[in-house]
């Protein structure tokens, strides 16, 4: 008459040993490091192209561009265009 209940998912699984558990942690662990090395390399290699490419930009005309844009004259010229 008793009905034996389902089994519960992970209850007859064991644990790995530590050893396996300690590879699977220093293989996540140095996995990230090598995500964290591109990503350096990544941005390295960002800012040594923007300082090699910034040199044929007018600075001048981007900082005015960008002092028109901050007090929202563009916006009026917009307006005042239609």
């Amino acid at each position: 008459m008793a009905s034996s209940a389902p089994p519960t998912p992970g209850a007859s699984e064991s644990r790995p040993a530590p050893f396996t558990r300690l590879g699977n942690f220093w293989q996540r662990v140095s996995e990230g490091r090598r995500i964290d090395d591109l990503w350096s390399q990544f941005a390295a290699d960002a800012r040594s192209s923007y300082g090699f490419y910034g040199k044929d930009v007018d600075w001048d005309e981007v900082n005015q561009r960008y002092e028109a844009f901050k007090s929202g004259k563009s916006v009026q010229e917009l307006a005042m265009a239609r």
